[in-house]
């Protein structure tokens, strides 16, 4: 989505809290025409859970003084920074809220595709439940859920978790190919 949004003439963001993104992962993606459109594409990339919420206001500002018109924001991961934090859980929680909420309120008052990618745990009882790490902060502001699973056949499929008009558990097989996703 980061290089078709790029491709379009659009502005998005990309959030590395990870150090995940490629760009010769990206070249490879969108061709030849990679320094045509590289222009579009800002990436911000901290290194603490204080950074990541500088990054998240600075965007927000950018939006707001019309110094940017951006139409994607990328944040992988959420949590990568706040499973380092040290303090008292409320606050970091509270941290964590007001982020997403931010983010909720760019993407519902500027018209923008705001994806969030996070990592999971397993509660281990007879149900196999998978919890998102950061618990129910993420859940209560994400309006649609992907889960993106890879099977012992190495098949992957993304599975329709939470959406406001769709059922859950719709599933679509998708493959990793040289120019994106098949």
């Amino acid at each position: 989505m980061l290089v078709q949004c790029a491709k379009n003439g659009k502005k998005a963001v990309f959030i590395d809290t990870e150090g995940g993104l490629s760009i010769e992962r990206m070249k490879q993606i969108s061709g030849e025409n990679f320094d045509i459109f590289a222009s579009n594409i800002i990436v911000l990339e901290p290194t603490t859970f204080e950074e990541q919420d500088e990054a998240i206001k600075r965007i927000e500002y950018s939006i707001k003084s019309g110094e940017e018109e951006i139409d994607l924001i990328i944040l992988d991961s959420a949590v990568a920074l706040y499973r380092l934090k040290e303090g008292g859980q409320t606050e970091i929680n509270r941290e964590l809220g007001k982020q997403m909420g931010l983010l909720s309120r760019l993407a519902r008052k500027y018209n923008i595709a705001v994806i969030i990618t996070n990592h999971i745990y397993s509660v281990f009882d007879e149900e196999g439940v998978i919890e998102p790490v950061g618990g129910t902060i993420l859940k209560y502001w994400s309006k649609i859920i992907i889960e993106l699973v890879k099977e012992e056949n190495g098949e992957r499929f993304a599975i329709l978790k939470r959406h406001r008009s769709k059922p859950d558990g719709l599933k679509a097989k998708f493959e990793i190919v040289n120019s994106g996703l098949r």
